[in-house]
C-alpha cells in the first residue's frame, strides 16, 4: 500500500528558501548533492521535505507536491494507467534517490510516486 513519504516544495530561489527553512524553522539539511544543486532534502523530526528549485515559476503553479512511497513503481504505474489516471510520467524516472513518476489527482494536484533506493536513504536516516 502506498505511504506518505515526504513533501516537495517548489522554490524559485534555493538560497533564500534554505535560509528560511534551516535558520528560521530549524530544519536540518540531510541531503545536498552538487550534481543536483536544484534539490535539497531537509528533515525535522520524522517528516522530510524536499526543496526543488524551478526556474520561472508562475504565481498560479502548484508549489507543493506530496511524495508517496511505493514498493514497486512499475506495478503502480500500470494499475493507475488502467484507471485512466492523468500521468506526468508513464514510466519510472531515475533520480539520485531511486525512481519516481509524477501523476495528477482528479482535481489537478501533482503527486510523486517514489520507489526509494533503500541503501542510499538508510545512510541519511530518512524515515
Amino acid at each position: 500500500m502506498p505511504r506518505l513519504s515526504f513533501t516537495t516544495i517548489l522554490v524559485d530561489n534555493m538560497d533564500i528558501a534554505l535560509e528560511f527553512y534551516v535558520k528560521v524553522l530549524g530544519f536540518e539539511i540531510i541531503k545536498q548533492d552538487h550534481h543536483y544543486p536544484e534539490f535539497v532534502l531537509l528533515q525535522q523530526d520524522t517528516h522530510p521535505i524536499a526543496l526543488h528549485q524551478v526556474k520561472d515559476l508562475t504565481p498560479t503553479e502548484s508549489r507543493v507536491i506530496l511524495g508517496i512511497e511505493v514498493d514497486n513503481l512499475e506495478y503502480w504505474l500500470s494499475e493507475l494507467s488502467k484507471q485512466n489516471v492523468n500521468m506526468v510520467h508513464k514510466t519510472p524516472q531515475n533520480f539520485f534517490g531511486g525512481l519516481f513518476a509524477g501523476i495528477y489527482d482528479p482535481t489537478g494536484n501533482m503527486l510523486e510516486l517514489i520507489q526509494w533506493d533503500k541503501e542510499v536513504w538508510e545512510k541519511y536516516n530518512v524515515k
